[in-house]
């Protein structure tokens, strides 16, 4: 989500008091202090993600309170989703691709998933000669 200080922000911290206001949980990706979404006042970290706003009070307070809304507002999570996918990958390779490179590929996976060996298409891609 874009936003800059000359737009309009999506609701006012005074809102969330009002009997309408039915959000509660928000997930601002954006992370904009003070920014389109009003009650983001402050940044989160991946180990303590989410703080409470006070509806009634208009303040931050711990999270999971009867009357308060649940923002995420996590700073760095644009960094922490490759991160997590990457991890991942990692661990696949590691358990499940290094084995059939130490002990070999008796089934041809590895064959079976290579796109180019020698500098050549591999049989299993020739359709991607016409490209």
């Amino acid at each position: 989500m874009y936003w800059e200080k000359d737009m309009e922000v999506l609701f006012k911290k005074e809102d969330t008091a009002k009997d309408f206001f039915t959000i509660k949980v928000i997930a601002d990706i954006t992370c904009d202090i003070n920014g389109s979404v009003p009650i983001t006042v402050k940044d989160t970290k991946i180990k303590d993600p989410v703080f409470g706003w006070d509806k009634k009070h208009g303040i931050v307070t711990a999270p999971y309170q009867e009357d308060s809304i649940e923002v995420m507002a996590v700073s760095n999570l644009p960094a922490e989703l490759p991160r997590n996918a990457s991890e991942a990958f990692g661990e696949m390779l590691y358990q499940d691709v290094l084995p059939l490179i130490i002990n070999g590929d008796n089934d041809g996976i590895i064959d079976h998933a290579t796109l180019t060996s020698n500098g050549k298409v591999n049989s299993h891609f020739s359709f991607l000669h016409d490209y």
